[in-house]
């Protein structure tokens, strides 16, 4: 049986002490370079952002302008269409619009519960000042079309569930009645 000996390992060859030369190309990247470089690329890819739909701005395209391949609709197509908004929480952009409903009664409106989910919301539904319900606009950038109505109670299904979408159901109660020949037939 042979004896395992100690043997100092073979020095390396002057080739790989290139990194060793002033100046050289061959040195490697430091934690200083590293970010540096980081920088340079993503300063670089910032003016591409700017294509990307959306503009770069975090707001998805549809969300800004258009549905994407999509018509215009208008409401007296269906008049019990609702949108879901609150501008204390959203902004003035498309009236605080957020989701969108179905109007089945005079004082009545589903939707799904994720639309009130407060991780969605970034507060509990209960808590916005301004939860409203939008009917009769065609553009949710004209503030004088249609009507605006408070939402008065919020019940959602107990079985919801927000990682399966079991129960994924809400009924608003609106503080007063539409038209009933808006509600759906």
């Amino acid at each position: 049986m042979r004896a395992f000996t100690r043997r100092p390992l073979p020095r390396r060859r002057a080739a790989s002490r290139l990194h060793e030369i002033p100046g050289s190309p061959h040195r490697p990247f430091g934690r200083a370079r590293r970010i540096a470089l980081i920088g340079v690329v993503l300063g670089l890819c910032a003016p591409l952002a700017s294509a990307l739909p959306g503009g770069g701005t975090g707001t998805p395209a549809a969300a800004r302008d258009v549905v994407v391949g999509g018509l215009p609709a208008h409401t007296g197509d269906s008049p019990w269409v609702v949108a879901l908004a609150s501008r204390a929480r959203f902004g003035e952009a498309r009236s605080g619009q957020f989701c969108g409903g179905a109007l089945i009664a005079p004082t009545t409106v589903v939707t799904a519960a994720h639309c009130l989910d407060h991780r969605l919301l970034g507060i509990r539904p209960e808590r916005l000042p301004d939860l409203r319900v939008i009917v009769g606009r065609d553009d949710l950038r004209r503030a004088g079309e249609g009507r605006e109505v408070a939402v008065t109670s919020i019940r959602t299904d107990p079985r919801y569930n927000p990682w399966t979408n079991v129960g994924d159901l809400a009924v608003l109660e609106l503080a007063e009645a539409l038209p009933e020949g808006w509600a759906l037939p």
